[in-house]
């Protein structure tokens, strides 16, 4: 990464406890809607694969993700 800015730098990244925890606590009550709005549009799996049709379904399913972004400060 130094090489973007030009000289020898370490990048750092801080964020409070709180942020990572409201984020994971997102990620953790969205995720049974969308497996729910995935079994509404007829993507079940078997085990741990999905046919080729199911994966044909979800790409088709609109599945929107930009409340994560929200959640974690990035999004309008």
């Amino acid at each position: 990464m130094s090489r973007t800015v030009g000289f020898a730098t370490q990048f750092s990244l801080f964020t409070p406890i709180t942020e990572l925890t409201r984020a994971l606590d997102s990620v953790r009550n969205a995720l049974p809607n969308w497996a729910l709005k995935l079994e509404e549009d007829g993507v079940l799996g078997e085990g741990l694969s999905f046919s080729k049709e199911e994966r044909a379904l979800a790409a088709q399913g609109d599945y929107d993700i930009s409340h994560f972004l929200k959640n974690l400060g990035r999004g309008p």
